[in-house]
């Protein structure tokens, strides 16, 4: 496993990299909620800044164009991720990131979760 891995299974419950499997419980979730990529970035990619007691996580989301999310559906996405990581949620749509020194660090870092 690599380092960034490392700091990914700290922040899955139980240290279990086999909720990013395609079946797993993430893919179902994201398939749900019409997902097309997301993304975590920030200190869950960086072992050295990640604290399993403290720590949220960072994700960046991109819809399916035809999903059409409104908020109350990106709210209920970010609270059941949070659910599911068992810790709180910093979420992002990918499109509404316009900041180009935020966008280039977050696809410095950015480690896939689910792609459909």
């Amino acid at each position: 496993m690599s380092e960034g891995s490392d700091a990914l299974a700290a922040a899955l419950p139980g240290g279990r990299l086999e909720w990013l499997a395609p079946d797993g419980p993430l893919a179902q979730l994201c398939r749900r909620h019409g997902v097309r990529r997301l993304d975590v970035f920030g200190s869950a990619t960086q072992p050295e800044r990640f604290d399993p007691a403290r720590s949220d996580i960072d994700l960046l989301v991109d819809y399916a164009p035809e999903a059409a999310p409104s908020a109350f559906d990106f709210l209920a996405l970010r609270e059941e991720l949070a659910a599911l990581f068992g810790r709180p949620v910093d979420l992002a749509m990918a499109s509404a990131i316009r900041n180009p020194y935020l966008r280039r660090s977050i696809d410095a870092a950015r480690t896939p979760l689910f792609v459909a």
